[in-house]
């Protein structure tokens, strides 16, 4: 611990009041942190309303702290990308429950073609954490912040910090990392094939299309 942080704990907490106070917020902070991401979240879903790539939707994922994109034509359902989870994660995440189509794109996505979109979310050595989920391929130690802090307990704080308090800026680079992908002609194709054979794929397209 910081020796100058200890001295100074007696001035900052001069009373049994703000002592007491300081527990109460420790509490709660993780319920702190997930309202300061849903305010840069909310920030950066009106940055994309107002200047949206040709064929993206944008919207809030499941929970207020968490944004989604996916390709219009394919809808919500379908493969896209986002940022979710409380430690703000970034995923590649098939909405829905077609775990067909998930193993198939998780496949498709080690082929070559598909390693220029594989790569925009770093080494995919093991099963995305989140695989249960929906989450095809993921990047959850991403912070664009470069603060050299590691931990991910310790990113999340920063980038919650940032959302609420520098949410200009925070939007700027967490727009940066999902443009590569919805403003990249060659990144987008490869998602709309990834969608397409994903699901066409599946045994249940195969039957449908035998039949017919």
């Amino acid at each position: 611990m910081n020796p100058k942080l200890k001295e100074q704990s007696i001035a900052i907490f001069e009373s049994l009041e703000k002592w007491n106070a300081l527990f109460e917020l420790y509490e709660q902070t993780n319920q702190i942190m997930d309202y300061w991401l849903s305010i840069g979240a909310k920030a950066l879903i009106a940055e994309f309303k107002s200047n949206p790539p040709s064929g993206w939707n944008c919207q809030q994922w499941d929970q207020p702290h968490e944004v989604r994109w996916h390709l219009t034509e394919f809808g919500l359902e379908s493969i896209g990308v986002g940022f979710g989870w409380n430690t703000w994660e970034f995923h590649l995440h098939l909405r829905g429950a077609n775990k067909d189509v998930q193993n198939r794109a998780g496949s498709l996505l080690r082929e070559p073609e598909f390693q220029p979109l594989l790569a925009v979310f770093g080494s995919q050595d093991n099963t995305p954490p989140r695989f249960r989920a929906g989450s095809i391929a993921c990047d959850v130690t991403f912070n664009p912040y470069n603060s050299g802090q590691t931990s991910p307990e310790h990113r999340r704080r920063e980038l919650a910090w940032q959302a609420a308090h520098q949410t200009e800026d925070f939007v700027g680079r967490m727009s940066s990392i999902v443009r590569r992908i919805t403003e990249n002609s060659t990144l987008t194709a490869l998602l709309r094939d990834l969608n397409l054979r994903a699901k066409c794929d599946t045994p249940a397209t195969n039957a449908a299309l035998q039949v017919e």
